[in-house]
């Protein structure tokens, strides 16, 4: 996992979610974050976060090297983070590790993700629902012929926010060394995740796909989680639920957990918690507000002799109606909801929020 200073609690959330979905808790669940920042901030800010679970989650900091990323571009939102994966390879010597976004939400037990499937398998991944293929991301300023233009439409692409991989085999291929130099000499619109799809282009025998309940997008989960169980719950995109509040499943999952496990947990992080925490309730009150708004509104455009102001309560009336439509679930959680915020709570009344004393 990659942190900086924006993705603190998005870290958090997606270590102890790791850890609470984990059903073995004898001992803590490592993670090793790539700290791209040499004054460790955001690091001593995730500990803070994680401090009354450190029974559950064990973190171990692992610095990127300075001035390593600094010439890559694009930046993603200003950060060069995301890039740290590819270091993966000089930094950890390990046959085996599953690397996670920071902005998930774990909901079944790592142990459980898929090995890889043959022995000599480089990755272990899922297809990336928005990208498909691979000629649907070509790195801009690739000297690439139409040869290989029709072939990458035949190429699966999948997406680097859930990854499983053998280290040794990535440094033993130089996996993350060609993607790094394609970064540098060509336009990557998806950063590494372009990189390593291309780089890996030539391997796709040695890549396995598997169920994409492992790295589910919010995109997939918008009309409610009936009919889907996923195990990560990923906030593909810029609206992460600390800066944003949407009205869908994840959303209302990741907010609960937050709710359930994190607030209060130190001092520091009060205004942070007060932040985050008045997102959802200003959501939550625009939505209750929608029936009204949208009668007003309807009211209006019947009473209003101007035609553009009739057109304007016309236009609200839709805009308050989605509004309601839309989020009418977070008023009203679905069972599946329920279910979830009910096992926390459970966890929680089990003292998994505190260490457990020998007799």
């Amino acid at each position: 996992m990659a942190c900086d200073s924006r993705f603190t609690v998005g870290s958090a959330v997606t270590a102890l979610s790791a850890a609470i979905s984990s059903t073995s808790k004898e001992k803590p669940l490592d993670f090793h974050v790539l700290d791209c920042d040499q004054t460790r901030n955001a690091f001593t800010r995730l500990e803070l976060w994680l401090a009354p679970f450190a029974h559950l989650v064990k973190l171990h900091r692992v610095s990127v090297p300075e001035n390593t990323l600094e010439h890559l571009r694009p930046k993603l939102r200003g950060s060069l983070t995301t890039y740290a994966r590819l270091l993966i390879p000089n930094l950890i010597d390990s046959d085996d590790v599953v690397y996670l976004d920071s902005d998930l939400l774990v909901l079944k037990d790592l142990n459980e993700f898929p090995k890889a499937i043959k022995r000599d398998t480089l990755l272990t991944a899922i297809l990336d629902p928005g990208y498909l293929c691979l000629g649907n991301d070509q790195p801009l300023g690739l000297n690439a012929d139409s040869s290989h233009s029709e072939k990458w439409k035949s190429l699966p692409y999948f997406n680097a926010g859930v990854l499983r991989f053998s280290p040794k085999q990535w440094k033993h291929k130089r996996i993350g060394e060609q993607a790094l130099e394609l970064i540098r000499n060509t336009n990557c619109q998806a950063w590494d995740q372009t990189a390593l799809n291309h780089t890996l282009a030539g391997e796709t025998g040695d890549i396995s796909f598997i169920d994409s309940s492992w790295n589910f997008p919010r995109q997939l989960w918008r009309e409610g989680p009936a009919t889907t169980d996923p195990a990560i719950y990923h906030f593909i995109g810029a609206s992460k639920p600390w800066i944003k509040f949407h009205p869908e499943p994840g959303y209302q999952l990741w907010h609960a957990f937050l709710e359930t496990f994190f607030y209060n947990v130190h001092p520091n992080l009060e205004e942070e918690q007060k932040r985050i925490r008045s997102i959802r309730r200003n959501a939550i009150q625009r939505i209750a507000v929608a029936p009204i708004m949208t009668t007003l509104h309807m009211i209006r455009a019947r009473i209003a002799p101007p035609k553009e102001l009739r057109k304007r309560s016309l236009e609200a009336v839709q805009f308050w109606k989605h509004i309601w439509k839309n989020g009418k679930t977070v008023l009203y959680p679905s069972p599946v909801i329920k279910k979830w915020i009910v096992r926390w709570q459970e966890s929680t009344s089990q003292d998994i929020s505190t260490p457990s004393k020998d007799p």
